[in-house]
């Protein structure tokens, strides 16, 4: 799980980063940026570990139909190339 936890690190971050931006740039006062930024950094980091499972889960299957796919073409190679008596 140490990937989930580096994927909600860093869509904290980011979230956090976003809104303190955001502030500024429209001018808000303080204690509002940081309560914006507060809840994008929840919203952000949340949507990441979701999006990063989905993510993962995709990529393993990904990988395991490439597998399956290589174990046969290689079991058909063998059964071609082997004479039957």
């Amino acid at each position: 799980m140490n990937r989930m936890k580096m994927f909600m690190l860093t869509g904290t971050l980011i979230g956090f980063l976003l809104g303190i931006a955001l502030g500024i740039a429209g001018r808000a006062d303080w204690p509002s940026i940081f309560l914006h930024a507060t809840v994008a950094a929840a919203a952000l980091g949340w949507l990441t570990r979701w999006w990063g499972g989905v993510w993962l889960r995709g990529l393993h299957a990904s990988c395991e139909q490439r597998r399956l796919a290589e174990a046969v073409a290689r079991q058909q190679a063998h059964s071609t190339s082997t004479p039957k008596k």
